[in-house]
């Protein structure tokens, strides 16, 4: 396949990739000869969609079997079947050690002319020619990538010594996200230990007392939700009148998200006639719920111009429940488990109306309530703080790919 660059920065090599490296594939191996603790690591096809990224790090799988293609330090791997789009199949991987298993449905790229550094030409193929590689792609069901259609892609590459420059660049800020990351994730395990504590034993509770939801603080009432609420409803049970431009928007589960309402621009929009004749009773007090096909996504109405759809519930407190604090409550996984016992349907879920009336809630007193949503509202804030730090660091290495993999900042390395 012909690249479309016309011209190359000065020192770079273009090359029809069938003449430089060789292509090889992996064999046997299935999920079910996965071993904790296994004698050899390998690699599953799909664990390229799962559980890495353009290098390999620590490798996460063994097995006791021998089957498998071994690696040599220095391959580049690529899956060769998906069952969703072609362009997914331009996600290839480095491995820099010898002698990992490799199973079937993966294709091995094997440089046997010292042409490209690795960890640098998993990043090219999947962020810049990941487009030419699509169009290689066979299948409509099954869709499928073969070493043979690889061969007469044309790839343009720096020298060796620009490409390990590269690959370091963009190493370093693969690290900070995996780093921030990490945090992330130990923060979200703090935020569930903690909130497993506040929502059984509160805060400096001394005695305690037994209900149906076990012992919890003396003090504390167990209520049926319906009865610290004003009203309990869901959104729309059809289609309105959609109106292209107009400031007012139809959302349904999806749109809530991170305590929030997310309006995307594949949201519908409705008309100003349409809004006053559907829009709900929210309030400033109103807990959102998803209700139908994902469920417990939990927002907040804050005066957004948006009429729900039935997949989303409302939940009205009354004054004497802190909304954050619900909110909280739903969050846990003793109501998160009690919402999957009760689901109804079968192809998509259904959380009933009903069943959210019904959900057993614990009400310490006012103070309580607050310098528990405190508490968690803190760990939140930090889990924010990181997350729109990943979203930096993720938009910084896409810019430095676009710019250094092309060749348009090579010459600042």
């Amino acid at each position: 396949m012909k690249n479309k660059q016309k011209t190359i920065p000065k020192g770079w090599t273009r090359y029809t990739l069938g003449d430089k490296v060789e292509f090889l594939r992996g064999f046997g191996l299935s999920k079910d000869k996965i071993v904790e603790g296994g004698i050899n690591k390998c690699i599953l096809y799909g664990e390229l969609y799962t559980k890495y990224n353009e290098v390999v790090g620590e490798v996460q799988s063994r097995t006791n079997s021998f089957e498998g293609t071994k690696s040599k330090k220095g391959d580049v791997i690529l899956p060769s079947s998906t069952t969703t789009k072609g362009i997914d199949l331009a996600n290839a991987v480095a491995i820099n050690e010898d002698n990992i298993l490799l199973g079937g449905d993966i294709i091995i790229i094997r440089d046997k002319s010292n042409i490209f550094n690795s960890n640098y030409f998993a990043h090219y193929l999947t962020h810049i020619l990941k487009k030419d590689i699509e169009k290689l792609t066979q299948g409509t069901t099954i869709i499928h990538l073969y070493g043979n259609s690889l061969k007469n892609l044309e790839v343009t590459l720096p020298p060796l010594k620009e490409q390990q420059k590269i690959a370091e660049i963009l190493s370093v800020v693969d690290e900070d996200i995996e780093k921030t990351d990490e945090i992330i994730k130990k923060t979200e395990e703090l935020k569930k230990g903690l909130m497993e504590e506040l929502f059984t034993k509160g805060i400096g509770h001394k005695k305690f007392k037994n209900t149906e939801l076990g012992a919890v603080p003396e003090e504390w009432k167990v209520e049926e939700l319906k009865n610290v609420s004003t009203k309990i409803g869901d959104g729309l049970h059809g289609t309105p009148e959609y109106s292209d431009g107009s400031e007012f928007y139809f959302i349904n589960g999806n749109n809530i998200f991170e305590r929030e309402i997310k309006i995307y621009s594949e949201t519908k929009r409705i008309s100003v006639e349409e809004y006053q004749f559907h829009k709900k009773e929210l309030t400033n007090r109103s807990v959102l719920l998803s209700i139908n096909g994902t469920i417990g996504n939990i927002g907040f109405y804050n005066g957004e111009k948006v009429v729900l759809g039935k997949s989303v519930a409302y939940i009205n407190c009354d004054i004497k429940i802190n909304k954050e604090f619900i909110a909280y409550q739903l969050e846990t996984e003793r109501i998160q488990k009690y919402f999957t016992r009760e689901l109804t349907g079968t192809t998509i879920k259904n959380l009933s109306l009903g069943t959210i009336r019904r959900t057993l809630i614990f009400v310490p007193s006012d103070k309580e309530q607050r310098k528990i949503k405190s508490i968690l509202l803190e760990v939140d804030n930090k889990i924010q703080i990181n997350k729109k730090l990943k979203n930096k660091l993720t938009e910084l290495k896409k810019g430095l790919m676009r710019d250094l993999l092309s060749g348009k900042k090579y010459e600042y390395i």
